[in-house]
C-alpha cells in the first residue's frame, strides 16, 4: 500500500476508532483508575482492536493522570502496518496525541529506519521488540515541532535537504521527518538522534524547548500560580541566553554548554520547589 492508499483507510476507520475509544475503552480505563490508589497514579493501560472492515489493528495507550480526572482518560492511538519494507507505524491526529487535528487528519509514519535508530540509540537494544517501542515513543513526546528553528541546520541538512523541516521534539531527543509531497497531511519520521548526539546548536534550541514546556504545563496545571511561573522562566531563559552570548572568554565551548545545561536544571528545580511549597 502507498502513503496515501493507507492515509484514505485510516481516515476511513477513524469514525469507529473514536466510537470504540468513548463506548469501550474510555469506561475501561475510568472502572481501572477508580480500583487504583492515589499513589499508584498516572493509571496507565493498552487497549487493542482490530477494525472489524479493515482489519487495521490499533492500539489505545490509555492514561488517567489523576483520581479526580477517572472520567476524563486522554488516549494515543496508533496503528501497524506491513509494509514490504517492513512494519510501520502510524499515529492518527486525536486527543493527547502527538499532533492536533489541524487540516483535517493527520497522520504521523514511523518508518523501520526510524523504529530501528530509537530501539539502537534511546533503548540500546537494537533487538528491542518493535511492538514495545511505541510505548516508549508515544509516553515521551510532546506536540512540539523544531522545523523553522532547525530548518537551517547544516547537519541535518546533510542527512536529507527536507527532514528538518518537521523535526518532532521528545524528551529522548530529536524525531526527524518531513511532509510528504503528495498529502501535506502526512508526515514521515525517518530517524532518530538523541540528546547525547545533538551538536550544540540542537542542544540550545532543544533545552530551551523543554523549559518552555515546563513553563506550559505548569501554568495549565497551576493556573493561580502563572505570574510567578512567568517570572521564574523568564529569569532562567534570560541567564541562559546570557551563558551562551556572553563575553566571558575563560569558558570554553564545552563550560558554556555545561554552564547552560546547569541553569536549565536549577530553573526547573525552581520551579518545581516553589510549586511543590
Amino acid at each position: 500500500m502507498t502513503y496515501e492508499e493507507i492515509y484514505r483507510e485510516i481516515r476511513s476507520d477513524f469514525g469507529d476508532v473514536m466510537e470504540h475509544f468513548k463506548q469501550v475503552v474510555k469506561p475501561a480505563i475510568g472502572k481501572l483508575a477508580r480500583k487504583t490508589a492515589d499513589s499508584r497514579y498516572p493509571v496507565r493501560h493498552v487497549y487493542g482492536w482490530e477494525h472489524p472492515k479493515s482489519h487495521n489493528a490499533y492500539f489505545f495507550l490509555a492514561i488517567v493522570k489523576k483520581h479526580s480526572l477517572w472520567d476524563k482518560p486522554e488516549a494515543t492511538i496508533f496503528c501497524e502496518v506491513e509494509r514490504k519494507e517492513g512494519k510501520e507505524i502510524i499515529v492518527p491526529a486525536i486527543g493527547g496525541n502527538i499532533y492536533t487535528l489541524r487540516d483535517g487528519l493527520i497522520i504521523s509514519v514511523f518508518q523501520p529506519h526510524f523504529l530501528q535508530r530509537y530501539a539502537e540509540r534511546f533503548i540500546d537494544d537494537e533487538e528491542f521488540k518493535k511492538d514495545r517501542i511505541m510505548y516508549f515513543l508515544i509516553r515521551n513526546a510532546y506536540a512540539i515541532s523544531l522545523g523553522e528553528k532547525l530548518a537551517s541546520d547544516k547537519e541535518l541538512q546533510k542527512i536529507d535537504p527536507e527532514l528538518s523541516n518537521e523535526s518532532l521534539l521528545n524528551i529522548d531527543g530529536l524525531c526527524l521527518g518531513k511532509r510528504s509531497r503528495e498529502n501535506h497531511n502526512i508526515i514521515i519520521y525517518k530517524t532518530f538522534i538523541p540528546i547525547n548526539r545533538l551538536h550544540p546548536q540542537q542542544y540550545v534550541v532543544v533545552m530551551r524547548e523543554y523549559l518552555q514546556l515546563y513553563y506550559m504545563a505548569a501554568c495549565r496545571d497551576y493556573p493561580q500560580c502563572k505570574a510567578v511561573i512567568h517570572q521564574i522562566c523568564e529569569d532562567g531563559v534570560k541567564k541562559m541566553q546570557e551563558i551562551l552570548t556572553g563575553e566571558n572568554s575563560s569558558l570554553k565551548p564545552e563550560e558554556r554548554l555545561k554552564a547552560y545545561t546547569d541553569e536549565y536544571e536549577r530553573t526547573c528545580n525552581k520551579l518545581c520547589e516553589y510549586i511543590i511549597l
